[in-house]
């Protein structure tokens, strides 16, 4: 099998439908099946910029990640993440430029990072066992940067526990097209409603995400596959 490739864009639309930033994003899936996902994150409203490269291994648990935040023009620091067998490990710098290193021992794989693109969240249900369609499934102990809504915090290492199940295959259309998808809503324990996810295909790639308590739309605008 040869490398694939998968690039694409997000819109981020609030209620009047009017995109106040957008997520460009690309995917490269490898013969071994591990892939890495790259997105470029413009929340204009807000001055928020975030660069974000993740790591997949074949079974869509998180090998590295890096990532970068601008917010108003000014850093807020960067950070590299490694995720092996007993541990998480984070070595990156503050908005002053100081280095720092953080490191969260565990036992078990990692199931999941949170590094906060929309695309990123597609990749939560790929951990979902579709031979057990109707149970609630818990990915428990992942990891995050920051537990701040669009993750304009400093770098660090942070938990969650995040409960999915599994709604069904539905036809949805967005700007991009129309893709038959999967549906699924994801829970973060700790918040009052969940987070309603549309993915396509077997790479999980996110077609449609709403949630309650941000009043906005996230959809696939642009799509191109080679």
């Amino acid at each position: 099998m040869q490398r694939q490739d998968i690039r694409g864009r997000i819109a981020y639309l609030d209620l009047a439908r009017q995109e106040t930033g957008s997520e460009w994003f690309s995917v490269s899936r490898f013969p071994d099946g591990s892939r890495t996902a790259r997105c470029e994150c413009h929340f204009d409203d807000v001055g928020l910029v975030r660069d974000v490269t993740l790591t997949l291994g074949p079974d869509w648990r998180p090998v590295d990640a890096y990532l970068r935040i601008h917010h108003q023009g000014r850093s807020l620091g960067a950070g590299w993440f490694h995720f092996a067998a007993d541990a998480v490990t984070c070595h990156s710098i503050d908005a002053e430029g100081r280095p720092q290193q953080h490191r969260r021992a565990h036992v078990g794989p990692i199931p999941a990072f949170g590094a906060h693109p929309i695309l990123n969240d597609g990749f939560w249900p790929a951990l979902f066992d579709l031979s057990r369609p109707t149970q609630v499934q818990r990915l428990a102990n992942s990891i995050t940067y920051s537990k701040e809504m669009i993750g304009n915090e400093r770098i660090g290492i942070e938990t969650f526990d995040l409960d999915i199940s599994y709604l069904g295959d539905e036809d949805v259309t967005v700007p991009a097209g129309t893709f038959r998808c999967r549906a699924f809503s994801a829970q973060l324990l700790g918040l009052e409603a969940p987070f309603r996810l549309w993915t396509w295909s077997d790479d999980y790639i996110i077609v449609k995400e709403t949630w309650a308590q941000m009043p906005a739309t996230f959809e696939l605008a642009e799509l191109q596959v080679s």
